[in-house]
């Protein structure tokens, strides 16, 4: 009975860490951040590659975040409506919530190492998104071609 007690008060404690009861997220209500993100090469070619999803705090405020787990970003490629790439995919995460704090005015960046990226050349939609639990906004989406070897 206890550790039912113990599990039930843990998944409280998750489920509740990411919210807020003012309804703000972030910064502050109306928090603005933008995310980008970079890759080598560059030019996109099938083989290995180097994913950066960089976080720019565009405002006067701190920008809380919190994770769910050790994921802070990911990468999916779509081509005609259908993922046919995502860096996480078969990737196992610790099961933590960690905070973090982007500084006003400030940025941070995740690196993402892919040993080899294996679709057809051709072109995708690139979605970069910031796995936080209490934003979900921080993602960015561009057209890229990927060309083989």
């Amino acid at each position: 009975m206890r550790r039912l007690v113990l599990l039930a008060a843990v998944v409280l404690l998750v489920s509740c860490a990411g919210s807020s009861t003012d309804g703000a997220s972030g910064a502050g209500a109306g928090a603005s951040a933008d995310v980008r993100v970079r890759f080598t090469p560059d030019p996109l070619e099938v083989g290995p590659v180097t994913w950066t999803v960089t976080i720019t705090n565009d405002t006067t405020d701190d920008l809380q975040l919190t994770f769910p787990s050790g994921k802070r970003a990911d990468i999916t490629l779509t081509r005609d409506g259908e993922a046919v790439y995502q860096w996480s995919r078969a990737m196992a995460f610790t099961q933590m919530v960690e905070h973090l704090t982007v500084p006003a005015g400030g940025n941070k960046a995740f690196v993402l190492d892919e040993p080899g990226l294996d679709v057809d050349p051709g072109e995708y939609t690139l979605t970069a998104t910031v796995a936080t639990s209490n934003r979900d906004d921080l993602k960015v989406s561009q057209q890229v071609t990927v060309q083989g070897h």
